[in-house]
């Protein structure tokens, strides 16, 4: 009595694998024509107002990795409710380096 549904359960989970399609076996990457357009034009740089804001100035990495590795022990201690307003202080002092 249990047979019949396990049989029916089995054949409907074997049916996919023996749907798939043989392999084609190697195969050569299609050429496409070759194209009559001309080639796009070179992308030109942004202007100096619309450059990304970014500082590349080590220190201020630098800054920053202190103030993490400082907000990293002070959450280690028992005054840990008293470290997000000092790391915020440190993190602004970087930024505010990073533009001088």
């Amino acid at each position: 009595m249990h047979v019949a549904p396990l049989l029916l359960i089995l054949a409907l989970t074997a049916w996919p694998a023996n749907a798939q399609q043989p392999l084609r076996g190697a195969v050569q990457p299609e050429r496409a024509p070759p194209s009559s357009s001309p080639a796009p034009p070179a992308v030109e740089p942004l202007p100096e107002l619309l450059a990304p804001l970014a500082s590349d100035a080590p220190a201020a990495d630098r800054c920053r990795l202190n103030c993490a590795s400082d907000y990293y022990f002070c959450l280690s201690t028992e005054t840990a409710e008293d470290c997000a307003p000092t790391w915020m202080q440190c993190r602004s002092d970087c930024a505010a380096a990073g533009r001088r």
